[in-house]
């Protein structure tokens, strides 16, 4: 009877600790995930749609033009803020998804119909992938890649592509791979693809 006794007083205190703890965090789960991404090197974010946050759209066309304008000679930031309003959809393609950290946009990409104008026979594409400078290698713009694939597979794409000209190890290491090289605008680009079906379990 003693060690009975022992053995439930023994268990009321595990139980009354795990409580405390309990109470002790409640409330701080969002600050403990941080803490958590913080010592891996990730900076904590979330992922959302840009058609829910239609206010961004100047930033992320000053971005992209920033970063490609000089394909598109006499574009302006209007021009490009304009076409990005028509990727906003939300489970259609065209859409645009956005990384943010505490309401502060980090990057995006996008999932369109069209990217190279010289091979419109393949559909659909990720493109626009950028992540602000300030916010580079911290593992951001695979996480923004990781979610148009995962985009694509909810649409039931059977084939996505993408091309770049420097970052084909960078895709090949998210699952992407080359079936060719091709020139494009007075450069060679890789065109990788990536089959959203056979990722499905």
């Amino acid at each position: 009877m003693a060690r009975k006794s022992e053995r439930a007083r023994q268990k009321t205190a595990t139980v009354d600790f795990m409580e405390a703890e309990r109470r002790r965090f409640a409330g701080k789960e969002k600050t403990l995930a941080r803490a958590i991404c913080y010592i891996a090197g990730e900076l904590p974010m979330t992922i959302e749609n840009l058609a829910d946050h239609p206010e961004f759209l100047p930033t992320i066309a000053q971005w992209q033009h920033g970063e490609w304008g000089h394909l598109r000679p006499g574009d302006t930031v209007e021009d490009r803020r304009n076409r990005l309003e028509t990727s906003c959809e939300r489970d259609r393609i065209p859409l645009t998804v956005v990384a943010f950290n505490d309401g502060q946009p980090l990057g995006s990409a996008s999932l369109i119909q069209h990217d190279m104008d010289t091979r419109l026979e393949l559909s659909p594409w990720l493109a626009s992938v950028f992540v602000a400078p300030e916010f580079r290698r911290q593992g951001i713009g695979a996480r923004l890649v990781r979610r148009i694939m995962a985009e694509a597979g909810a649409l039931n794409v059977p084939t996505l592509y993408l091309y770049t000209v420097h970052s084909e190890a960078f895709y090949a290491s998210l699952g992407w791979t080359l079936p060719e090289h091709s020139a494009y605008r007075e450069q060679t680009v890789a065109i990788m693809t990536y089959l959203p079906a056979k990722s499905k379990p």
